[in-house]
């Protein structure tokens, strides 16, 4: 009898173990965060200048104009796209910190700072293929704030996705602007 009584009182002990509900400690995601996108843009951008001050030393303005054309497609896309969305990755994994820390009311404020950039980028995305990713990120920023205002518990996770399919959009920017003019 006493047998059994230590190996239910020790089983109990291990289920509470084992059911332990505490959020796990916040840890960044560790992948290619780089500006890899930035260091392209620019090396891109100047190599189009050079080219266009060489047509023009050469004398053939119409091709110096289409050089600089191209360059200022790249600024437009850093401006527009790159630079908003490294903002918005950073708002995201500081609202993550901030939700490990339990400040919710600076997590909400960095996921609705994010959601106001995204807002102002798709001004300028209507009908362009990123318009839709935009809306996804409105969509999936707008679930990690009910989520945090619920108070359901998926939101560590929410954040990491979110945070996963930002970086995902820097990372592949190139093949999503491959097609855009920017104005």
């Amino acid at each position: 009898m006493f047998r059994k009584i230590v190996f239910i009182l020790l089983a109990s002990v291990f289920i509470l173990f084992a059911c332990d509900t505490r959020q796990q400690p916040w840890n960044p995601i560790f992948e290619a965060t780089s500006f890899r996108y930035l260091d392209h843009s620019i090396a891109s951008a100047l190599a189009s200048i050079d080219s266009a001050e060489a047509r023009l030393r050469e004398n053939r303005p119409a091709d110096a104009a289409e050089a600089l054309e191209k360059t200022k497609q790249i600024c437009l896309a850093l401006k527009d796209y790159y630079i908003p969305l490294t903002e918005i990755r950073h708002q995201i994994y500081d609202a993550d910190r901030f939700f490990y820390l339990g400040e919710t009311d600076r997590t909400k404020h960095s996921l609705e700072t994010s959601r106001q950039i995204i807002i102002e980028v798709n001004r300028f995305a209507e009908g362009a293929p990123m318009h839709s990713a935009l809306r996804d990120l409105v969509s999936m920023i707008d679930g990690c704030i009910l989520s945090l205002d619920e108070n359901t518990g998926a939101t560590n996770n929410l954040l990491k996705n979110l945070g996963h399919k930002v970086n995902l959009m820097l990372i592949k920017g190139g093949l999503t602007l491959s097609d855009m003019t920017f104005s």
